[in-house]
């Protein structure tokens, strides 16, 4: 331990020219100790002999630390090393792990390679193996380097950087910390420690090591991985442009005639450096700033930015997102420094230069030494550093850094607030006469809110109630509040007075001769310690009475009058509302409802507000219960109209024949007080001609009930979907209806109907435009112009501000459901002309399934090169069959390409594009590129959809079979959407492989309904020949649909296949290509096939009569049909009821404890090994064949010649690897290894084979012990017994006979339209039946569907198909059958019967009965001839 003396004496006091830095500690100064220096080591090895393991040591030991510090990356450095002759070497290094010191045992982690210039020629490219990468805690490798040019067609990969000509910076790919994402970055070159001064595209990572720097055709500079690449520039040049690093660390794209067009000093990062300039320039409209690194790793853009004021105060601003956090105080042009950074004034280093003009005004600085290297940084903590580069140390010299304290941090007070910046616990405190503004917040040291005065100021009146004026409070020795106002003045007395009379003035101060004024709040005050004497005083304006410290008794009077007003006033208030409360209810059936209070022109005002807290204040009569009841004969059934979520709805009638509706809150309802007090206000807000009104109310201890208007001519519901036929026609309408008036008043309903309230016309509006013909725009804004266009002359741009605002809402994912007012009209009217419709629809998102249609542009039906299309426009194809666009699924925000079809009006994309890299600007567009390319373009980034390279002019074009094709001058293919299917195979798309061309044709299913990216599964061709199409879940086996049948044309495991009569399948098969594709037979009829996000292969077809998909058949259709579900030897029961998986006999399971889990994907094993081969066991008994009856055989056979059943037994027997074998019509197959995909198949599916397997002989032996005879004699006896039981009393219950379906009189069905189930009609009481519904026999049924022929059948649901049926008396109805693919069975049949009993009214389709044997499960219902009111809300 040193004495303070020694030490003191060391520094020499501690002066300042032995200052080194400065942290959160302290001061750090340099010692001249007792203890050997470096110099003195020096001095003592004259020949320096040892200075290179000395430096090694010291920066090994400097790395070492860091490495603690966690500060880790992978950053670009130059290794300066010196061989015996003194020449200086300079070798690249690649940063991939610790750092290790040169010479030593892991120095064969270092890799020899070439070294690059300093240039990015146009056309080089640069990758992340080139580059120089290095930092604390990293491994360095050598690296290539180009010169520092890249020329246009070059690029620089990861593993190659370019240094500039004095090799003073180097830029190439690097990897910051631990992570894997590469950016590209310019950093020192002879700076030892790595340093980052630019990163290129910091706002979006690569992570594939292919990435590529280069400057492309068109003369840009890009970054590029696979399909995506990331603009750096987007300049025009007509000639050959390069892309070179200079000297002073700035890239610059020049053409041949080095005219620079983009230089990387315009985009600056976080760091300053020499030559680049802070401000802005107003011509060019550009903006220099600084925005820190998001975190020591992640040099995306981070919270801080620094940028200069642009109001022209001449101050340098640090922002937090866009909050003040720092202020630099202003320019100081003598001094050559800012006001707040006392620092820049002992500055020797830097020459700062300031501009100032209207137009441009910046800073800017250059080094007085050149030599010298410095830079100023934005951190990532927010502060701004000066740092110079320290060669003798190894290591960055910090002059000074702002903001230090909490006090320089802007406004960190708050309004009012003053900051105390020496202050040990609290740093901020109100100013005298004020207070917390959040005192919670303050007490958790949050004091950004700030300070509230605790008096009102007098402001600018002459005196007070009392006498007294505002008055000022001395506030001493403070840094100034910012925003000050210089006022003329003659003197301090003026200067107060002047601030006195004005109510804005909030403080002022008079320093040599010059009066200064604040206005508003008062913001960055700062308390300085009493031995800093750069503070000044200022006055601060309060209320007379913070300063008397007195209250003249005057105020006291006034207290006591206004509290004793108060209590007076809320007696009488309160008596007020108890005696209303108590009031008797009015008599419902003598109360005169014509002279009802709430009329057609009832608005409620303020005053009459429905109540204030919970006590009832509207004027609306409240009834007796008794008068209630009365007037509907006791709640009577018949009185009954209907029931809601509220509870029943009764026709009332009064002695005097008024008749109303009165809506009752069930007991069992969730609602209550607050529903009807709010359905109350509602109500009467609402009053209106063509609103039910309400009359009043009744509040009676738990009753609680409102009365209303009874409508005898129905409701707006019944006419919006309950009407039939010519019912919602007026009669006045019966007469021909000019067209023009028909679509005026559609106009003018979908006016009404819009989503946004401010968007609808007022009742006014409405009135009007019935009453004339002029421009009927639903916004204010189109009436506003409308009105300042009489004469229309601005229709179409009227027309494109609907277009404007319906788009503006749909990229914020909220879309209006109803399209332009304008565009609707002119469509209307086309389909009253009986035109095609040439307007086009846009999908975006809420469209019926998850999309969205408005209006949009619609091209041709091809893009050619140099053109593109908006998220607003799309392109159809000749034939008007399919459409492509940009379009937004779901609720989603981000922008896909897509085909869908244009005539099918369920909307259904068949086709993405950018399905693995989405977009969320409206501004994307879509492209042919002048390389001929197609690409998605947004602001720097791009997605490449191809990839080709041709001499001449491309265009894309958008085929009617779907087919989207790039195409030369020569209308030759270059490219074709179909060769990279999506989810949807389209008739004409192939499903294989094609070796010769490297393709693969796939299909992978969406990740979700709403999400098109890349999903878990995809359906492929098996690419080792089988002959199978396979659906792969990642890359697991999840279905196979059998082999191609050639003669029925059709996959042996999708039956349905062979009755079809509308696919015609094709099959190519040989060494080269494999292949399955289709067509239509009926062209006209529109059919694909779509992989869904559950894994299933769907063949739908369109049907217009119903508009909507048919679903054919679907794979898989039950857990049995996954691919081995069941595992190695599981068999899978397709017909079970709880487990689907056992082990074949001879076998158990694998993973016991994951099979009670239900997961049977880990099969079963052998209980004991096979004798193999070996001709006898140990007790002589060989191996033996159990046969395996009506199952769907395993997958992967092998066929044997053999000459018969005999033969092909013993082949596989004396074979080790034969697990099974099968002889079937002459033919032998065996199976090896394990048995996959087995299926027992049902006793009534006659498609079942049998197979042999091998089993070892003591499973077989039939041998069992004395003692287990017992156990089973005694377990088949209780087996038999109780089965003959259970099978009596099922037989009992089934032979009781149905009623015939054929001559029932279904008029006189018990179950009628006033049905309900009571309490003792409950369906069952646990499994017994006990429902009063007709139970029909099946063959009844069946004789009534004509055997459930195809022609009778209706559709299909997840229940089960559903048949139309007809009985000899002429009843139709509608037979649903429980499918046998079907997950439902007992419980869900159950629980629909219950239901829909429970529910019987006339307006609903009615439960006429039922039928139930052996398997078959059927409910009969009421056929309905004219569709469903699902058809009349989704399928007109």
């Amino acid at each position: 331990m040193f004495s303070f003396v020694s030490v003191s004496a060391a520094t020499n006091n501690f002066s300042i020219e032995n200052k080194l830095g400065e942290g959160g500690f302290g001061p750090v100064y340099k010692c001249m100790g007792g203890s050997k220096t470096l110099r003195e080591r020096k001095a003592a090895e004259p020949a320096g002999e040892n200075q290179d393991s000395c430096d090694d040591e010291c920066k090994g030991k400097e790395w070492k630390k860091r490495d603690k510090m966690k500060y880790q990356g992978k950053l670009g450095m130059s290794f300066r090393d010196e061989n015996e002759d003194g020449r200086d070497l300079r070798k690249p290094f690649l940063h991939t792990g610790n750092w290790y010191r040169k010479g030593s045992r892991q120095s064969n982690m270092m890799r020899s390679s070439q070294a690059f210039t300093d240039t990015i020629l146009q056309g080089q490219s640069l990758t992340t193996s080139q580059t120089i990468i290095s930092t604390a805690g990293f491994h360095l490798e050598f690296a290539d380097a180009f010169t520092d040019t890249i020329s246009q067609g070059q690029s620089i990969t990861t593993s190659q950087t370019i240094i500039s000509a004095g090799g003073e910076f180097e830029l190439g790919f690097f990897s910051p910390g631990n992570s894997t994402k590469y950016y590209v970055g310019i950093w020192y070159k002879k700076v030892s420690e790595p340093t980052i001064v630019w990163v290129a595209n910091r706002d979006y990572s690569f992570t594939d090591p292919s990435v590529v720097l280069t400057v492309r055709t068109d003369g840009n500079l890009e970054v590029w991985e696979g399909k995506i690449s990331y603009r750096l520039t987007s300049i025009s040049s007509n000639s050959k442009t390069s892309a070179t690093l200079l000297d002073s660390g700035n890239l610059v794209l020049r053409n041949n005639n080095s005219r620079i067009l983009w230089q990387s000093f315009d985009y600056p990062s976080h760091t300053f450096l020499p030559g680049m300039k802070l401000g802005y320039d107003k011509r060019a409209g550009k903006t220099w700033s600084l925005v820190s690194w998001k975190s020591t790793e992640d040099p995306s853009p981070g919270v801080f930015s620094m940028k200069y004021d642009p109001k022209g105060s001449g101050q340098i601003f640090i922002l937090q997102g866009s909050t003040m956090y720092w202020a630099s105080g202003t320019w100081d042009r003598d001094g050559q420094a800012f006001s707040l950074i006392r620092e820049m004034r002992s500055n020797d280093v830097f020459n700062f230069s300031y501009s100032f003009s209207k137009e441009q005004t910046y800073i800017n600085y250059s080094i007085y030494n050149s030599s010298k290297i410095c830079r100023f940084v934005l951190d990532v903590s927010g502060q701004i550093k000066q740092m110079s580069w320290l060669e003798a140390s190894h290591q960055w010299h910090m002059f000074w850094f702002q903001p230090k304290k909490q006090c320089e941090v802007y406004a960190y007070c708050g309004p009012f607030g003053i900051c105390h910046d020496h202050a040990v616990d609290r740093f901020c405190e109100c100013l005298p006469g004020l207070e917390p503004g959040f005192p919670n917040n303050w007490n958790l040291n949050d004091t950004s809110g700030g300070c509230v005065r605790k008096a009102d100021l007098q402001c600018g009146n002459s005196t007070h109630d009392n006498g007294e004026r505002d008055q000022f409070h001395r506030v001493s020795n403070v840094r100034l509040p910012d925003y000050p106002l210089t006022l003329p003045t003659s003197g301090a007395m003026q200067c107060e007075s002047d601030c006195l009379n004005n109510c804005s003035c909030s403080a002022y101060s008079y320093y040599m001769e010059k009066c200064t004024v604040w206005g508003g709040d008062l913001l960055n005050l700062q308390q300085l310690s009493d031995d800093n004497s750069n503070g000044q005083d200022f006055y601060l304006k309060l209320a007379a009475s913070e300063l008397s410290g007195k209250v003249s008794s005057s105020k006291w009077k006034v207290w006591l009058i206004v509290t004793l007003a108060i209590s007076v006033t809320s007696a009488f208030v309160i008596w007020g509302i108890q005696r209303r409360l108590r009031r008797k209810g009015e008599n419902l059936l003598l109360f005169d409802l014509s002279n009802s209070s709430v009329d057609t022109n009832y608005e409620l005002s303020e005053a009459n507000k429905l109540w204030r807290g919970e006590k009832k204040e509207v004027d609306l009569p409240m009834f007796s219960f008794v008068s209630v009841s009365a007037a509907t004969n006791n709640f009577s059934i018949e009185n009954k109209l209907g029931e809601g979520g509220f509870g029943p709805v009764y026709k009332g009638k009064s002695q005097k024949g008024y008749e109303v509706a009165l809506k009752r809150l069930s007991k069992r309802s969730g609602q209550g007080w607050e529903e009807l007090k709010n359905e109350a206000m509602l109500i009467a807000k609402l009053q209106h001609k063509n609103l039910v009104k309400l009359f009043g109310c009744c509040i009676e201890q738990d009753e609680k009930i409102l009365i209303y208007e009874y409508m005898p001519n129905k409701s707006l519901d019944f006419f919006l979907f309950g009407f039939r036929g010519q019912e919602l026609m007026d009669p006045v309408l019966e007469e021909t209806l000019p067209r023009h008036i028909l679509l005026k008043y559609i106009n003018i309903g979908l006016l009404c109907v819009q989503e946004s309230a401010n968007d609808r016309p007022t009742m006014s509006d409405v009135v009007s435009m019935l009453g004339n013909e002029s421009c009927m725009g639903g916004s204010k804004t189109l009436r506003e112009r409308k009105a300042a266009d009489p004469a229309g002359e601005n229709q179409d741009s009227c027309d494109d501000e609907c277009k404007g605002k319906e788009w503006k809402k749909g990229k914020n994912g909220r879309c209006s459901s109803i399209a332009t007012t304008q565009g609707c009209r002119i469509f209307l009217e086309d389909i009253l002309k009986g035109k095609s419709v040439e307007r086009r629809f846009r999908l975006t998102s809420g469209w019926a399934t998850g999309f969205h249609l408005e209006f949009a542009d619609a091209f041709t039906d091809t893009i050619s090169q140099g053109q593109s299309i908006t998220t607003s426009q799309t392109i159809i194809s000749a034939g008007g069959e399919f459409e492509l666009g940009f379009f937004s699924p779901g609720n989603s925000t981000k922008y896909y390409v897509g085909i869908w079809y244009k005539k099918v009006s369920e909307p259904t994309i068949v086709w993405v594009a950018n399905r693995d890299y989405s977009f969320t600007d409206p501004s994307v567009v879509l492209t042919v590129r002048t390389d001929g390319n197609l690409e998605v373009w947004e602001g720097k980034i791009s997605y490449r959809v191809t990839s080709i390279s041709s001499n001449s002019k491309t265009s894309a074009t958008l085929l009617d079979s779907g087919n989207l094709v790039l195409r030369n001058n020569n209308s030759s293919i270059l490219w074709q959407s179909f060769d990279y299917p999506s989810d949807t195979f389209l008739p004409g798309m192939k499903l294989g492989y094609d070796k010769r061309a490297g393709k693969t044709w796939s299909l992978v299913s969406w990740k979700s309904t709403e999400d098109p990216s890349p999903g878990v599964f995809s359906m492929k061709y098996d690419p080792k020949g089988s002959g199978q199409i396979f659906i792969l879940q990642g890359s697991t086996m999840y279905w196979a649909s059998g082999t191609w049948d050639r003669d029925g044309q059709a996959f042996s495991l999708i039956s349905e296949m062979r009755l079809n009569e509308v696919f015609n399948f094709s099959y190519s098969f040989s060494k080269e290509e494999s292949y399955i594709n289709y067509s239509i037979y009926n062209s006209s009829k529109i059919c694909r096939f779509v992989l869904d996000v559950s894994g299933q292969i769907k063949q739908m077809s369109w049907l217009e009569a119903s508009h909507q998909w048919h679903m054919f058949w679907f794979q898989p259709k039950t857990q049995c049909e996954v691919y081995a579900y069941c595992g190695p030897f599981g068999i899978c029961h397709d017909h079970a009821v709880d487990r689907f998986c056992e082990c074949l006999p001879g076998f158990e399971p694998g993973f016991p404890n994951n099979w009670n889990l239900n997961d049977t994907s880990g099969g079963c094993v052998r209980k004991a090994d096979l004798q193999c081969g070996n001709s006898t066991h140990d007790n002589g008994e060989r191996d033996q064949f159990y046969r395996v009856s009506n199952v769907r055989l395993p997958d992967y056979p092998l066929t044997l010649p053999t000459s018969g059943a005999m033969q092909c037994e013993s082949d596989c027997l004396n074979n080790c690897s034969c697990s099974a074998y099968s002889y079937y019509m002459e033919k032998c197959t065996v199976w090896g290894g394990d048995l996959l995909n087995l299926q027992q198949l049902s006793d009534d599916n006659s498609n079942g084979q049998d197979f042999y397997l091998k089993l070892a002989a003591s499973e077989l032996s039939g041998k069992v012990s004395s003692s287990k005879w017992k156990v089973w004699l005694i377990v088949t006896l209780a087996i038999s017994v109780t089965s003959a039981f259970v099978i009596w009393g099922i037989r009992r219950r089934l032979r009781r006979k149905g009623e015939n379906l054929l001559l029932f009189d279904l008029s006189n069905s018990s179950v009628d339209t006033n049905y309900e189930l009571s309490e003792t009609s409950k369906l069952w009481s646990g499994e017994k039946k006990e429902v009063d519904l007709p139970m029909f026999s099946f063959a009844s049924v069946s004789a009534a569907t004509n055997n459930f022929s195809i022609e009778n059948k209706l559709g299909e649901g997840g229940f089960g198909p559903v048949y139309k049926g007809k009985s000899q008396k002429g009843y139709e109805v509608a037979v649903k059958r429980l499918s046998k693919r079907s997950g439902q069975g007992w419980e869900e049949l159950k629980n629909e019967v219950m239901l829909i009993a429970k529910l019987q009214h006339k307006n609903l389709v009615k439960l006429f009965g039922y039928c139930i044997e052996k398997d078959e499960k059927i409910l009969i219902y009421e056929y309905m001839p004219n569709k469903s009111l699902d058809f009349f809300l989704f399928g007109l």
